[in-house]
């Protein structure tokens, strides 16, 4: 059995729940054993998030286990881990196999102006550059909003990725964003000026291949502009002014 407690000798360093399956009891019996390991386990669980809040978190969880699937309870316990401040405690959603959970054809980054798709698979590619503008039933800045809290962090730069997650469908749906896993509406407007709606089927990760972003690369770099990405630009930002604290100390030691 794929459960919770197999990954529990690696808490404190990258985790990863892989559990598929399993009864209510099970879940409960789970989350109590993995509460109590990362408890025992992490250096400074609770350097962010009181333990009150946390422990009441892992028992709202446990109550909910009749009522949620293996995808909803594995997203909402992602939730509950990125309330610890650590960009190394966490759920990986995006990257754990053993989680089963698939792709959209397109990925979606955060820009100036807005959500925009900046990779899509080869049927997809006309939707390069377009705004999103909902995603399933909400607006396609409610679905980052709703995402956003999944990602574990401890910086201002991590939560800025939590656009990844909105090309896993399985998370769309736990969070109520699209009424189901096999398929998610796209609502979009394209550089034209065209207002498309769009439904992106879900795809295993092994099979979707690489996307594209129209440019001959595979990974997004979005032209000069208000639709420079905002990672991006906080990238350059924080290498500048380190740059310019190396110069300073060297300048110092000369």
């Amino acid at each position: 059995m794929r459960c919770v407690r197999f990954i529990l000798m690696l808490l404190a360093f990258p985790a990863a729940i892989a559990a598929q399956g399993l009864s209510e009891d099970q879940w409960r019996q789970d989350l109590r054993v993995f509460a109590e390991g990362l408890e025992s386990r992490h250096p400074n669980l609770y350097h962010t998030v009181p333990e009150p809040v946390f422990r009441a978190g892992v028992d709202s969880l446990a109550a909910q286990a009749g009522s949620l699937d293996d995808n909803e309870i594995t997203v909402e316990l992602a939730r509950l881990l990125a309330t610890v401040g650590d960009g190394h405690t966490l759920v990986n959603l995006l990257w754990d196999r053993q989680l089963f959970f698939r792709r959209l054809p397109v990925r979606i980054d955060r820009a100036e102006d807005g959500l925009l798709v900046v990779e899509a698979s080869a049927d997809f590619m006309d939707l390069i550059g377009a705004r999103v503008l909902r995603v399933g039933r909400v607006t396609a800045e409610d679905a980052f909003d709703a995402v956003r809290p999944f990602m574990s962090h401890d910086n201002e730069w991590t939560p800025l990725m939590a656009t990844d997650l909105l090309q896993v469908p399985e998370i769309l749906q736990a969070t109520g964003i699209s009424p189901a896993a096999d398929s998610v509406a796209l609502q979009v407007r394209t550089a034209s000026g065209e207002q498309r709606n769009v439904v992106l089927p879900a795809t295993a990760r092994e099979a979707l291949g690489p996307l594209h972003t129209g440019r001959g690369r595979r990974r997004a770099s979005l032209a000069p502009g208000p639709r420079r990405s905002l990672l991006a630009r906080r990238h350059e930002e924080a290498a500048g002014r380190l740059r310019a604290v190396q110069r300073g100390r060297f300048g110092q030691a000369r």
